[in-house]
């Protein structure tokens, strides 16, 4: 069943280091999203160590795609050595999603972070999502 509402939650950071791109269940698979995140997040990390409060620090995944994944975006901003990262989800299963999405989004960060040629105090992870289902 599917519930139509917007959603919204906080993930604790974690430093994860390696991230598998494959296809974890018959809901969730990331076999296409390496090479459509990773070249972009590079240029976020370049943006970012030229200028640490730019708005440019965000991925596109959706950009006229045939297959449409379920991440949308995800967005990352600095102030004050505290890293800011929004993701945003079209849709999102509860149980067979959610655990693999906040692993891939905790990559990113630990990724990013790492790049950054300033020090990072802190992190915060939010998660927009407009269809969350069981």
């Amino acid at each position: 069943m599917i519930q139509q509402f917007n959603y919204s939650y906080n993930i604790d950071y974690e430093n994860v280091e390696h991230f598998q791109w494959t296809q974890r269940n018959n809901i969730v698979g990331y076999e296409s999203y390496k090479d459509r995140i990773m070249p972009r997040l590079k240029l976020v990390a370049e943006s970012l160590n030229n200028d640490m409060n730019t708005r440019h620090g965000i991925i596109v995944v959706n950009e006229n795609d045939e297959h449409m994944s379920c991440l949308i975006s995800i967005q990352f901003q600095v102030c004050k050595n505290f890293l800011y990262v929004s993701a945003n989800f079209r849709s999102q299963h509860i149980q067979l999603g959610r655990p693999h999405d906040e692993e891939l989004i905790n990559y990113l960060t630990t990724w990013l972070k790492k790049k950054l040629k300033y020090s990072i105090a802190n992190v915060s992870i939010k998660v927009n999502v407009a269809n969350y289902h069981k």
